[in-house]
This record gives C-alpha cells, structure tokens and sequence, in this order.
C-alpha cells in the first residue's frame, strides 16, 4: 500500500508502507520525486543482504529465535497465518519464544551456516530490517491483516524538525493522492484522484467540492476513536500506463488545457472513476 501527496511545486512527495519492509517495525519510508525515487535523509528501515549462488545468503535467522535458522516455506505455502503478521518487532518481548517471527531483523540475526538452514524448503528474507533514523523514519505505521483486508494506522508530526518535510500547519489544505501497488515489484498500480486533505476547514471553508475533500478531527488520547467518526471510501481505479507525454499530446482530448496547467483529472473526469479506467484500458 502507499500513500504519495504534492508537497510544493518544485517536486512531489511520496510516503510508503510496505507490508514486510517497514511494517514489522512501525514505520513506513519517507520519499521525494524527481529524477525517480529519492529516500528522504538518514537510515532507511531496510537494507539487503548479499546472496551468493554458490554460498547461498549472507545471514540467516539466529536458530534461537527460529528454529533450523529458516522460516519452512512449505508451511507458509499450507497456511500464512502460521507465522503471524501481527507480530510487531516493538513488541517482541511479549512473543519471542512462543512464536516465531516472519521477518529478519537485525537483532536476531547470524551468518549463514548450511549446516543449519540448508534443507528443503528452508526461506530466509532478502531483506534485513532496522530501526531508521533521520527524516526517512518521520512517519510511523502499524498495519494488521485481518478478515481479507489491511487494517493501517498511520501518525507524524505535523512538524518533523527536518528540513527534507513537509511541515503541516492546522488549518492547512494539502494535496494527497493514495495508490496501492499490488504485489511485489509490480509496476502498474491502484491510484486514485487527487485530494484535498484539511487539518481542520470543513469543504465549505476550503471552497472545494465535497466529493474531492477530506477533514480531519481533531482528538485526544492516545488513538483516534475510530469506531465513532465518519469514514470515506476512495475509489481507485487502474489506469494502466498514462504518461506526461502522452496527456500532452493530440492524442488526449484535452491536451491543450494540459499544456497550459488548466485542466485537472476532476474537471474533465468528473465521472464515475470506473469509467475513467476503462477508457484508460481503451475499453468502450
């Protein structure tokens, strides 16, 4: 799942939560576009291990903590819930011993040793997880699997201390756009319109349509009481590959209040946005 919002003219900033690079640990990654991808300042949550064809993986799980030093991918393939995802690194002194964790993290680590977690249907992750620092860990994230869907809470600063943010003042409008990528290294992806997100105005005071507006509440506590504020349900639609190029050229209706920063996707596609993605996929 990722989350990406415009934060200045200049470049657009994205947020993203990935179910096993960031979750385990309470975070999603903070990041910046421009040329592609940038990862915003400091330690990312995440780093890869070094893997060998011949010597196989540079580390593998402590057999402490994991049994045989490897997750059993056949157990994983009979039943997922065999190695839970609620199992939170934050929260590890409540379950290590009793269950084993899902991710490979950098306490619990050891280098590889085949005489351990050399076997049949041995799987230890590419990717080793940590704790970040710096502005790259400013947003922290806690998702649940439950019932067929994601359950995910999201939190940060209004303002950061870090010159790489974008700081929120409450009263602020913003643009936000949520997108989901389906899968693992799957480039085409769920996305939906752009939003105007309000830390406080209602529509009205915002003079923005309703349909393409989301406020905020304020709260008190610890957590938000969820179960008693109003929901909103986003439509995504799957555009396929739509481009700068191609929105700007004759082959788009409205190419020409592109080029001229006069027409967004809400003034021209104000329909259902199943409609939009099939006339993205060329569908009639």
């Amino acid at each position: 799942m990722r989350f990406g919002g415009r934060c200045c003219p200049r470049w657009p900033r994205s947020l993203i939560w990935r179910a096993h690079r960031s979750n385990a640990i309470g975070y999603a990654t903070d990041h910046w576009v421009l040329d592609y991808r940038h990862t915003d300042q400091g330690t990312s949550t995440y780093r890869s291990q070094s893997w060998d064809e011949a010597e196989g993986p540079q580390y593998m799980f402590d057999p402490e903590v994991v049994s045989r030093g490897a997750l059993d991918l056949n157990k994983i393939y009979e039943n997922p819930s065999n190695y839970r995802q609620d199992l939170f690194y934050r929260d590890r002194a409540n379950w290590l011993g009793e269950h084993e964790p899902y991710f490979l993290h950098e306490d619990f680590l050891v280098p590889f040793d085949p005489e351990i977690a050399e076997w049949e249907g041995a799987a230890i992750p590419l990717t080793v997880l940590r704790m970040p620092e710096g502005s790259v860990g400013a947003w922290q994230a806690r998702g649940v699997w439950r019932d067929g869907q994601w359950i995910l809470e999201m939190s940060r600063k209004l303002n950061t201390g870090y010159d790489d943010d974008k700081q929120l003042q409450p009263g602020g409008i913003y643009t936000w756009s949520p997108a989901i990528h389906h899968g693992a290294n799957r480039r085409w992806h769920w996305v939906a319109y752009p939003y105007q997100l309000g830390l406080g105005p209602s529509a009205e005071e915002a003079q923005v349509e309703p349909r393409r507006y989301i406020q905020s509440v304020r709260f008190s506590g610890d957590s938000p009481p969820w179960d008693s504020l109003p929901s909103k349900t986003i439509p995504l639609i799957y555009p396929g590959i739509i481009d700068w190029t191609w929105l700007t050229s004759e082959n788009h209706l409205g190419y020409r209040e592109v080029r001229e920063d006069a027409l967004s996707i809400w003034d021209w596609h104000d329909e259902d946005p199943g409609r939009l993605a099939e006339l993205f996929l060329m569908l009639r």
